[in-house]
């Protein structure tokens, strides 16, 4: 019997055993399961969460590292909230001493309580806290005791959080296209599926939100185009047009891009530098294959350039490496 109760008390407070895991990096852990109850939030769905980074730590209210965690894990939301962190700590205990737990220690974030085969649901747990860092697809990208240690992996993981809707899982074959940047495809799959007639009401409104953010990106990479025109390279102009109008078939942004893309071939000045810059890189290219072997004739290479297309920033360019080849 003792040696039970030392067990168990080195199960509660422990705080130099790493958290050894079946869940391996790569796994995605399942859900609080139907007993859960919510403490700061209606509810915490994981697959919901995806897009985001989450942490996602297993704590025991007697535990003083899990309370000398909440510290930590405030200053992690403070610095990381607004790029797209959340926290969820998640207890066995009931929702009334877990309650406790939370008023006492100031903890805003979302907690769950009362959640069954905690210290096996995603594995067996050797102590608390125990955390897992859940990267934009809802997997597994680190696993340990403190969450405040994974500080360099979450910063890197937050470079990937994104903004867009989630949807149900019936709808997976939309999310995947849009995983590989196929908008077209994902925005045919949409029209379908939202002109189903036994589509819910929620499902529906997600559709639509899904919607509106795919025109948003193919709005965002129009405008970026735009704004290369400022630099004057024509070519890199002419090039991003056509990007937004491949990636984003069917918007009125690729509409756009389209049009103007045609704009500028159709007018004679931008035309002959669109048309000079690519000849530059072409001959560019073939500069530097040859360059080591036979530095003369990469540098007529480049000349013909200069000749062809005299006059435009593509020959000025082409200048400066005849110069630099010729020193």
């Amino acid at each position: 019997m003792w040696r039970s109760l030392i067990l168990a008390t080195a199960l509660v407070c422990a705080t130099t055993v790493d958290a050894r895991a079946d869940l391996k990096e790569g796994d995605k852990p399942q859900q609080m399961g139907a007993d859960a109850e919510y403490i700061n939030c209606d509810d915490f769905d994981l697959v919901k969460m995806r897009s985001k980074v989450v942490i996602l730590q297993l704590a025991h209210t007697k535990s003083d590292p899990c309370k000398e965690q909440v510290a930590k894990l405030k200053e992690l939301l403070k610095k990381y909230s607004e790029q797209g962190l959340h926290i969820v700590t998640a207890f066995e205990e009931p929702k009334d001493v877990v309650q406790s737990f939370v008023d006492a220690n100031g903890i805003e974030y979302p907690v769950v309580a009362n959640v069954r085969d905690l210290r096996t649901r995603w594995a067996p747990v050797k102590g608390f806290p125990t955390s897992y860092i859940l990267d934009v697809t809802g997997k597994i990208a680190w696993i340990g005791n403190f969450a405040d240690q994974a500080d360099v992996t979450i910063a890197a993981l937050l470079k990937k959080v994104s903004d867009r809707p989630w949807l149900p899982a019936q709808y997976a074959a939309i999310s995947a296209h849009l995983d590989s940047d196929s908008f077209g495809d994902a925005r045919t799959a949409l029209t379908e599926a939202l002109a189903a007639e036994n589509v819910i009401a929620d499902d529906r409104k997600r559709l639509d939100a899904m919607m509106l953010w795919i025109d948003a990106q193919a709005d965002k990479a129009l405008a970026e185009a735009s704004e290369l025109r400022a630099k004057g390279n024509y070519y890199e102009v002419y090039k991003a047009y056509l990007a937004v109008a491949k990636l984003h078939p069917g918007s009125t942004a690729a509409d756009t891009a389209t049009a103007t893309a045609d704009a500028l071939m159709a007018d004679k000045k931008s035309r002959r530098e669109i048309e000079g810059w690519k000849f530059f890189e072409e001959q560019f290219e073939a500069a530097k294959e040859i360059e080591m072997k036979d530095r003369k004739k990469a540098i007529s290479l480049l000349k013909k350039v200069m000749s062809r297309f005299r006059g435009t920033a593509a020959a000025e360019k082409a200048k400066y490496w005849v110069d630099r080849l010729s020193e």
